[in-house]
């Protein structure tokens, strides 16, 4: 197991955390939301590397046997979904820094994207079914959000 199974999740998490502490401020949550969409590129690439190179990967957080708690399993196509979601949502955080008006800023957009990754990682990640399931209620609220 490598750590770095458990970062395309807890990258996302911990930004929209530090977002949500810094709400008021919007570049800082721009900043932040960029920075992290950047090492969550480099983590997914990073990933896909390991994956080819020594096979599937397995994470328990928590240490919990499989039906009770959180498994995250990277296969190769999981690897290069991650890498391809991420290279979206830096595409998406790029453009959006641009373009977005303060009215939605103020909202908490990036949070709510940060949250909506969470969702996408966890889905790809997820290792059995009932944790796809939660990983895509995460995804829907947010994109409720960001659609509202």
């Amino acid at each position: 197991m490598t750590p770095l199974v458990i970062l395309p999740v807890l990258i996302p998490v911990l930004t929209a955390a530090l977002c949500l502490m810094g709400f008021g401020r919007r570049r800082l949550q721009q900043w932040l939301s960029l920075g992290a969409l950047t090492a969550l590129v480099a983590v997914a690439v990073l990933l896909l590397a390991e994956v080819s190179r020594s096979g599937i990967q397995v994470a328990q957080p928590g240490n919990w046997p499989a039906p009770f708690g959180i498994t995250l399993v990277v296969d190769l196509f999981s690897a290069i979904m991650l890498v391809l979601a991420s290279l979206m949502g830096l595409a998406v955080g790029v453009y959006s820094s641009a373009s977005m008006d303060r009215g939605r800023l103020n909202f908490g957009y990036y949070p709510f994207l940060m949250i909506l990754l969470l969702g996408v990682n966890g889905a790809f990640l997820a290792g059995d079914i009932f944790n796809l399931y939660v990983w895509f209620e995460v995804m829907l609220m947010a994109s409720f959000v960001l659609i509202a």
